[in-house]
């Protein structure tokens, strides 16, 4: 249920988007993580953005929709296997530059949904949920292309925090507009 309410929001959130309103627009991301080496904890994300951003102030939200594939770390120090989560990074934004260059700053919350049989960890559970504090900046060329430079500092739920250690995460992205 988790899942088909998560994917209802993002989908209402883009239908909005394709109003053709001004400052609503709608992307692609695909990002990687350069914190371990790929094979051991790195993510590996992509998916689908949406944007509101006020003209004049440059003040607006962003939430995007993004697969994910990373390992957590146990409490040991050493990595599990990786897991597939569902994100909605909810950002407050902030644009300032000129039309054909802007930089610019994002903050709030993700909420992230992962699946995978826990019975081997102790847990009786098939899915499981966390949350994170997210922060975003960048820079956009031609009002299409962004390279950002994206932190997440997750936590982990009471059940997985005797298991594992919340991962902090840095995630160089690659986003194109429509």
């Amino acid at each position: 249920m988790k899942k088909i309410v998560f994917l209802a929001l993002f989908i209402f959130i883009t239908f909005l988007s394709n109003a053709q309103s001004n400052g609503f627009r709608s992307g692609l991301v695909f990002g990687f993580s350069p914190n371990q080496s790929i094979l051991e904890s790195a993510p590996i994300n992509a998916g689908l953005a949406t944007e509101f951003i006020l003209p004049i102030v440059g003040v607006g939200a962003e939430v995007d929709l993004v697969y994910e594939n990373k390992a957590f770390k146990y409490q040991t120090g050493t990595f599990s296997e990786r897991f597939s989560n569902f994100k909605l990074p909810m950002y407050l934004k902030w644009k300032i530059g000129v039309p054909s260059f802007k930089g610019f700053l994002g903050a709030g919350a993700t909420y992230s949904l992962s699946w995978k049989d826990l019975h081997e960890y102790g847990i009786s559970s098939k899915t499981f949920d966390t949350w994170s504090l997210s922060a975003i900046a960048g820079i956009e060329v031609l009002n299409k292309i962004q390279l950002r430079l994206g932190y997440d500092y997750q936590f982990l739920n009471s059940k997985l925090k005797n298991i594992f250690i919340g991962n902090s995460v840095v995630v160089f992205s690659l986003g194109y507009w429509f």
